[in-house]
C-alpha cells in the first residue's frame, strides 16, 4: 500500500504546501508561490538531503509570513495602546 503523499507528484505536493500556506496565513497566493519557489531554489543550491527540501522551505516561508503579519500589526497595536 503506497501512501497518498508518496504517489504525489512534486508538483502536486508543492501546490498542496502553497494552498496551506495561503489558508493559514490569508496571504495572497501569487505572493506565497513566488517565496515558495525562492526559497525552494535557495536551498536547493546547498542542500545534500534533498528529501527535506519542501518541509524546510514551507516552515521558511511561514516564518516569512508570519514575521510581515507582525510588521503590519505593529503599528495598529501601537496606536491602539495610544488610545488607552
Amino acid at each position: 500500500m503506497t501512501s497518498p503523499l508518496k504517489s504525489m507528484s512534486e508538483h502536486e505536493r508543492d501546490e498542496r504546501a502553497i494552498g496551506s500556506l495561503c489558508e493559514r496565513t490569508a496571504a495572497p497566493c501569487k505572493d506565497v508561490r513566488a517565496l515558495f519557489v525562492h526559497e525552494v531554489d535557495r536551498l536547493s543550491l546547498r542542500a545534500t538531503v534533498r528529501s527535506y527540501l519542501r518541509l524546510l522551505a514551507t516552515a521558511n516561508v511561514y516564518a516569512v509570513l508570519r514575521r510581515r503579519e507582525r510588521r503590519q500589526d505593529a503599528p495598529n497595536s501601537m496606536r491602539e495602546a495610544g488610545d488607552s
